[in-house]
């Protein structure tokens, strides 16, 4: 259905002779897969991805070991809508992006050229609690869900300037 409606617009839009420069969707694989072979440039809305990125995150922070995350969540939710906002190329984005799991455990410099350190002051810490470690299961949950493949192909597609949340 969501396939067909969008087929439906672009094909009254395209009768109207308007020009898209890019379109921004959730992340549908079929819209994907459409919108690539029509050569239509796609980029995801952010809300969306941080909405399902946020529900992983919630059910693994309940696990015995993982509780640590719960200090973490509102950070990343607002990582995702920074690094979307500030960068201007996919692999900017995935740069910032996988910073953050230097972030939490207290480093921030990073090893990628593209965001090569963190741009906030370097501040004392009075909690040495809610930094995580490399290695604990929190740590090793939060790398699986913020790292894998597919979350990474898709940072590099955020939107930098439109959201489709508040069609919602």
């Amino acid at each position: 259905m969501e396939k067909e409606g969008l087929k439906r617009s672009l094909a009254l839009l395209n009768g109207r002779k308007v020009t898209l420069d890019c379109i921004v969707t959730d992340r549908h694989p079929q819209i994907q897969k459409f919108l690539r072979e029509a050569g239509i440039n796609q980029y995801y809305d952010v809300w969306h991805m941080e909405k399902g990125l946020s529900k992983q995150l919630e059910k693994i922070s309940k696990i015995k070991d993982c509780q640590k995350l719960k200090k973490w969540m509102r950070a990343i939710r607002n990582h995702i809508y920074w690094t979307a906002a500030t960068s201007t190329s996919g692999p900017e984005r995935v740069a910032k992006w996988t910073s953050i799991l230097n972030h939490v455990r207290d480093v921030h410099t990073h090893e990628d050229s593209n965001f090569p350190a963190c741009l906030h002051p370097v501040r004392k810490t009075r909690d040495k609690n809610k930094w995580l470690t490399t290695g604990t299961p929190a740590f090793y949950q939060l790398e699986k869900v913020l790292s894998g493949k597919r979350v990474l192909k898709d940072i590099a597609k955020l939107s930098p300037h439109h959201q489709t949340s508040s069609l919602e």
